[in-house]
């Protein structure tokens, strides 16, 4: 992990700020932008994708998720 921030730290020098958190749910709750890559093969099970429970998500929040969400378990999305 160490070495992921010192090279963030290094080549995004705008990025003032870096938290470290154990769950998925710590870094969604309260999050403004969030983006998934994820290195999952196509066709994987369904637990081999990110879950995000509706009730962590902030109003508002920008989700980025370029071929890691199966859009039909998102049902917030459609979220008025």
């Amino acid at each position: 992990m160490k070495s992921h921030i010192e090279y963030v730290k290094e080549k995004c020098p705008q990025f003032t700020e870096i938290i470290v958190v154990d769950t998925l749910e710590e870094c969604v709750r309260g999050s403004d932008i969030l983006s998934f890559a994820t290195s999952t093969p196509m066709g994987s099970s369904p637990s081999a994708y990110p879950f995000v429970k509706t009730e962590w998500i902030k109003p508002g929040a920008l989700f980025c998720l370029p071929g890691a969400a199966d859009k039909v378990k998102f049902r917030f999305l459609r979220r008025p």
